[in-house]
């Protein structure tokens, strides 16, 4: 495929589930343009504008967004990690009121992030959606095989890849506005029947490992007195088994 233009993009945003599209929920941008509502880039900045006046007024009670994107999870008060500055790792302490002196080193200054991390990041975005009611759900990483809506991204870039002749954005616009028009419940409940299908397989392949590896944790412990089993030998045996194994959603 020829490209559409140099150095310009068309940005597509969308949302869906199984009773369809998200009603008004479509926003379609050509990139580098610095005018219009949306304009630049896709990033958490226009994120965020288009998740409050596209797609929460547009949303049925309680609803569940499934979104892992990195740079539309901006996380609030993101904890420091060992490559953060001495100022930042003081900054961190301050805002969640950690107790901590000027003359203290930057170890001890991390050892006070690390013991006093929370155990839930807070993200921007959850924040915005549990306002409204609503709920949001991150899928393990690198299992878009988990997300109905990768799978519908790629029939729409198949279809109108196919049928791009004239390599110009408004046309590509044009036919994607079209692609989702047609695409209807129907289709949208076989995509969602085959993540869900998927989602059952990894939680009876992790069912049938944990239970494996227990057996084999019961074993060894039979076979040796408990002073010489320890962690390492539950982990190893975990790791270097032939069982293969993926993260679950769990709700």
């Amino acid at each position: 495929m020829a490209p559409v233009s140099k150095g310009q993009r068309l940005i597509i945003v969308h949302a869906g589930g199984r009773t369809g599209f998200i009603p008004g929920s479509l926003l379609t941008f050509k990139s580098h343009l610095k005018t219009g509502d949306y304009h630049s880039e896709m990033n958490a900045t226009n994120y965020q504008k288009w998740l409050t006046e596209k797609i929460i007024p547009n949303l049925p009670p309680k609803s569940d967004l499934v979104d892992n994107a990195p740079y539309h999870n901006v996380e609030l008060n993101k904890a420091s990690t060992s490559q953060t500055t001495k100022a930042r790792l003081m900054e961190w302490l301050t805002v969640d009121s950690v107790p901590f002196h000027d003359g203290m080193l930057k170890i001890q200054l991390y050892d006070l992030v690390k013991a006093h991390k929370p155990l839930h990041r807070n993200f921007v975005m959850d924040n915005i959606m549990a306002a409204y009611g609503h709920t949001v759900l991150r899928l393990p990483l690198y299992h878009a095989d988990l997300n109905p809506f990768e799978l519908v991204w790629a029939d729409v870039k198949q279809s109108v890849g196919v049928e791009n002749v004239s390599f110009h954005l408004d046309d590509v616009a044009k036919k994607c506005e079209k692609w989702f028009s047609e695409f209807g419940i129907e289709n949208w409940g076989k995509v969602c029947d085959r993540t869900e299908k998927n989602e059952k397989e990894y939680i009876e392949k992790e069912g049938i490992r944990e239970n494996a590896i227990e057996r084999i944790i019961i074993r060894r412990s039979e076979d040796s007195s408990e002073s010489d089993f320890s962690d390492s030998d539950t982990t190893e045996l975990g790791e270097n088994s032939d069982l293969s194994w993926s993260g679950t959603v769990r709700q």
